[in-house]
C-alpha cells in the first residue's frame, strides 16, 4: 500500500496547469478520433461493395429477358434444280425466371421468315419427248413462308442444386464476407484510441515534469543565492556558487527541451483527434475530473491472460473467416454432384403463307414432353485442387490463431511484470521521501541551534523533487502499461467503432 504521503505527492503531480482553454477529456478525445479518423472512412465503401455483390447473387432470381435477330442466306443446289437461294430471317424472344426450388421456367415466342429464290421458267423435256414450259414458283402457294412457335419449358433439379442449393451457397458465401471490413474496422478503431490514449499520457508526462522541473529551478536558484552569500563569508569555495549556477542552467535546458516536446505532442494529438490543426484544446485535468480507463492485468496469471486473448478481435475475425471457407467446400460437394433434372416442353406452332396466320392456336399443331436429363462429370481435378486449397488456408487460420494466442499472452503477461515493477518502484520512492522530509526537520532543528544553513534543507528539497521525478516516470509507466495491455486485449470501447 502507498503511504499517505506518496499518495499527496501522486495528487499534486497532477495539478492543473493554468490555462484558459477549454477542457477535453481522454474519452472525448479517443470519440473525436473515431470521427475524424481518415483511417475508417474506406470500410463503409468496401461493405457497401460486399454488400452490392451479395445482390447480384440474388439477382440470379430475377427475371432474364431475352431477344435475338439473325438473318441468313442459303444457297444449296438441290437434286432438281442447279440452284435454290434461301432467305431466312429469325427472331427469338424469351423470359426465363429461376426460383429458390431450384426449378427454371422459360417462356420462348420464336419467328421465322423464309423466301425461296428458285430458277426462272423453264422447258422440261418428258418422257415423250415434248418440251412443255415448267415454273416451280407456281407450285409454292406460300413463298414467303412465316413460322411462329411458343414454347414453354421447365427444368426442375433432382439431385445437384435440389431447392436452389448452390445459389444459397453463393448467397451465404458473400453474405460471410460482409463482416471481414466490420471486424478491421474495429482492430484500427483499438489502434486509434491506443494512439490517442498514448499521446494524451505522453502530454501529460511533458506537463508534469516542466512543473517539477520549474519548482527545481526556483529551488536551484534560492540554492545559489544562499551558496553565493557563504562564497561573500568566507564560508564556501567559489567552485560550489559555479556548481550551483551550472544546475540552474541544466534545469533550464531541460525545461526548453520538455517545452518544445510539449508543442509537437500536442500538435499530434490534435491532429490525431480533429483530423487537422486549429483546434486548439485544453487536454490535462485535475486529479478528480481525470479519466482513468483501470488497470487491464495487474498480477502475471496465465489464465487471466488467455481468456483476455480470446476477446481480441482478430480471434473473432479468424473464427469468422472459416464460415466462407467451408460453405465453399460445401459449394464444391454440390458442384462435384451428377445434374439429374426433369424437363417438361410445351410447344404450339403453325406454317402459314401469310404473316397472320402464323401464329399458333390450340388446334395447331400442339406438343407435349416429359424427359428427364443426366449429366455425370469425369473430370474433378479443377475441384479437387481447390478443396486442397481451401483445406490449407483453413490449417492457416487455425495456426494464426495458436499465434496470436501466445504471443499476445506471453505479452501480457511481460506487461503486468512491469506493472507490478512500476509500482514497486513507487512505493519505494514514496518511503525514500518519507525519509528525506525527516532529515528536513532534522536539519530545521540544527538551524535553529546555529548547528546548520537553509542550504541542507534547499538540497533535500531538490532531492525530493528528482524522487518525485521518478515517482512520475513511474506512475505513467504503469498508465503506458495500461495502454498497452488494452491494445493487447482489444478492450477499448466498441461501440464507438460500429
Amino acid at each position: 500500500m502507498l503511504s499517505r504521503t506518496a499518495v499527496i505527492i501522486l495528487l499534486s503531480l497532477f495539478a492543473p496547469c493554468a490555462t484558459a482553454l477549454p477542457a477535453l477529456t481522454l474519452k472525448e478525445a479517443m470519440r473525436l478520433a473515431l470521427e475524424n479518423a481518415t483511417e475508417l472512412t474506406p470500410f463503409h465503401h468496401q461493405k457497401a461493395a460486399l454488400e452490392a455483390r451479395t445482390a447480384a447473387i440474388a439477382g440470379a432470381y430475377d427475371p432474364k429477358l431475352n431477344y435475338s435477330s439473325r438473318w441468313s442466306v442459303d444457297q444449296t443446289p438441290s437434286q432438281t434444280f442447279t440452284r435454290d437461294r434461301a432467305s431466312v430471317l429469325g427472331q427469338d424472344f424469351s423470359a426465363q425466371k429461376l426460383f429458390s426450388t431450384g426449378t427454371s421456367v422459360k417462356l420462348g415466342l420464336h419467328h421465322r421468315r423464309t423466301k425461296m429464290d428458285f430458277p426462272p421458267p423453264t422447258q422440261v423435256e418428258t418422257a415423250s419427248g415434248v418440251n412443255i414450259p415448267f415454273d416451280i414458283n407456281a407450285n409454292f402457294a406460300k413463298n414467303p413462308e412465316y413460322f411462329t412457335r411458343i414454347s414453354v419449358d421447365v427444368v426442375q433439379a433432382l439431385w445437384r442444386n435440389w431447392l436452389g442449393q448452390e445459389i444459397k451457397l453463393k448467397e451465404q458465401i458473400a453474405g460471410s464476407a460482409t463482416s471481414q471490413p466490420r471486424f478491421e474496422r474495429e482492430i484500427i478503431a483499438q489502434q486509434v484510441q491506443n494512439e490517442v490514449e498514448r499521446l494524451f499520457l505522453q502530454l501529460s508526462e511533458v506537463e508534469h515534469k516542466m512543473l517539477l522541473i520549474s519548482k527545481s529551478i526556483k529551488l536551484s536558484q534560492l540554492y545559489h543565492k544562499y551558496m553565493r552569500r557563504k562564497v561573500d563569508f568566507g564560508h564556501a569555495d567559489p567552485i560550489h556558487a559555479t556548481v550551483a549556477k551550472a544546475s540552474i542552467v541544466q534545469f533550464e535546458g531541460q525545461l526548453l527541451r520538455l517545452q518544445l516536446a510539449r508543442k509537437t505532442i500536442a500538435q499530434r494529438l490534435e491532429l490525431r483527434v480533429f483530423g487537422r490543426r486549429g483546434h486548439p484544446a485544453r487536454w490535462i485535468l485535475p486529479p478528480a475530473k481525470r479519466p482513468h480507463l483501470g488497470v487491464v492485468l495487474a498480477k502475471p496469471s496465465s489464465k487471466s491472460s488467455d481468456a483476455l486473448v480470446s476477446k481480441r478481435i482478430d480471434i473473432a475475425q479468424l473464427e469468422e473467416a472459416r464460415a466462407p471457407l467451408n460453405l465453399q467446400l460445401a459449394l464444391i460437394r454440390e458442384q462435384e454432384r451428377f445434374e439429374l433434372n426433369g424437363i417438361f416442353s410445351a410447344n404450339s406452332s403453325a406454317l402459314e403463307g401469310d404473316f397472320a396466320g402464323s401464329f399458333p392456336s390450340p388446334d395447331k399443331n400442339p406438343s407435349f414432353a416429359l424427359s428427364v436429363q443426366i449429366s455425370i462429370p469425369l473430370d474433378k481435378t479443377d475441384t479437387r485442387y481447390e478443396r486442397e486449397a481451401l483445406y490449407q488456408e483453413l490449417e492457416v487460420i487455425e495456426r494464426r490463431k495458436e499465434s496470436i494466442l501466445r504471443r499476445v499472452g506471453n505479452e501480457l503477461l511481460l506487461s503486468a511484470e512491469e506493472f507490478a515493477d512500476a509500482r514497486a518502484i513507487r512505493r519505494q520512492a514514496g518511503g525514500h521521501i518519507e525519509v528525506l522530509e525527516q532529515q528536513i526537520k532534522l536539519e530545521r532543528e540544527r538551524i535553529r541551534q546555529a548547528r546548520s544553513d537553509e542550504t541542507a534543507v534547499v538540497k533535500y528539497q531538490l532531492e525530493i523533487e528528482q524522487i518525485r521525478m521518478l515517482i512520475l516516470e513511474a506512475f505513467l509507466r504503469e498508465r503506458f502499461v495500461e495502454a498497452k495491455q488494452r491494445l493487447l486485449s482489444h478492450s477499448y470501447p466498441r461501440e464507438a467503432a460500429s
